[in-house]
């Protein structure tokens, strides 16, 4: 085929806050925006945040002109894909019901499926049945991780070979780091991810508690902004002493910069979570230098090369045990990241993901 292909991909998350399919569509098309075989449409709100995003102007911005989920799907994307006469448009979860070309749809994962009970009910009807019927008629539908192929093909009953694995990745920014004032010069343990009760905010409190690890010098820090209301989290936190609580820090609204420290400067970074359809943060946290200790359940339990430091986030003494070792046993970085850079590198990823759209072109 001789002519360009014409690739939307939908990226109205950019003009939201910070999650995983921000660094999903970021990390993807700021390497695929480099490859010559795609002209690339990207539709958002605010082209100049777009263009941070993928450090390029390289892209034909599509203004929604609209916050409203229901008209970008029902109404403004189909138009642009007419107008535009584009080959094939990349969706996250949910694609519009209007079909005018070939459709490319990621379904992260199907967490809420697999865990009910850390979801609430609404949010299970209405996404089973959106991301079903959007994958249904997909012709391409890629995931993130082989957790993720097989719950897509358990519940959804598609089959294997119709879901391809377009992993997340992660790179290390070059700019400065950026100091958290009040943690300079102390030891803290670090968890990084949004407040709810699968990433078991409340195991890793009431485990440095019982561990008395304030006592020994060693503070606990958790950045995320809260997702779905967590009673155990909000009792663990009100349970703390004075003391404890001179030396509990929870901080939302994290500058990237103010991050990179935290990762740099962290004691431990700990990751508990139970349930995952990947999970960035404990190899972002590797890639900048940190001692990791990962949950070894779900989409995590790809995750081999931590070693020893994985754990059974669903067993409390094991997890008291992974935090003692994890405070002592030494930590082999060099191995850790390269395997860690192998593995998830954007680069490959996008070289992938494009030969994969190219491949199913006719």
């Amino acid at each position: 085929m001789s002519r360009i292909i014409k690739l939307f991909v939908d990226a109205h998350i950019f003009d939201g806050f910070p999650q995983g399919t921000v660094t999903f569509l970021s990390g993807l098309y700021s390497e695929l925006i480099k490859d010559s075989r795609f002209q690339l449409y990207v539709g958002s709100n605010d082209k100049a945040v777009t263009e941070r995003f993928l450090g390029s102007t390289n892209f034909i911005h599509i203004n929604y002109h609209t916050h409203s989920k229901l008209k970008r799907l029902l109404y403004v994307i189909p138009k642009v894909l007419k107008e535009n006469k584009i080959d094939f448009a990349h969706f996250q979860y949910i694609s519009p019901v209007s079909k005018p070309c070939k459709y490319i749809v990621t379904i992260h994962d199907l967490l809420f499926l697999d865990f009910p009970k850390s979801f609430p009910l609404t949010y299970r009807i209405k996404n089973a049945l959106l991301f079903y019927f959007s994958a249904k008629k997909a012709d391409l539908i890629t995931t993130v991780s082989e957790y993720s192929r097989n719950a897509i093909h358990r519940h959804f009953n598609i089959k294997m070979s119709q879901i391809a694995i377009t992993p997340n990745a992660v790179m290390k920014k070059t700019e400065l780091a950026e100091p958290v004032s009040n943690l300079q010069n102390k030891k803290f343990i670090l968890f990084v991810s949004r407040i709810e009760p699968r990433k078991n905010q409340a195991l890793l409190i009431k485990a440095w508690k019982n561990l008395g690890l304030c006592e020994q010098g060693i503070d606990l820090v958790l950045v995320g902004s809260m997702g779905i209301d967590d009673n155990e989290f909000q009792c663990q936190i009100e349970g703390l002493s004075v003391f404890e609580n001179d030396h509990f820090h929870w901080l939302s609204g994290v500058s990237e910069k103010k991050l990179i420290w935290l990762y740099q400067n962290c004691t431990l970074f700990v990751f508990p979570s139970s349930a995952e359809g990947f999970g960035i943060p404990p190899l972002e946290a590797a890639l900048y230098g940190a001692k990791v200790i990962c949950s070894n359940t779900t989409a995590m339990n790809e995750f081999g090369f931590f070693g020893t430091f994985q754990f059974d986030p669903n067993n409390l003494d094991e997890f008291q045990q992974a935090l003692t070792n994890g405070l002592e046993d030494d930590f082999n970085h060099e191995q850790v990241i390269t395997a860690i850079t192998r593995k998830y590198n954007w680069g490959k990823v996008a070289s992938n993901f494009g030969n994969l759209i190219y491949n199913n072109w006719k």
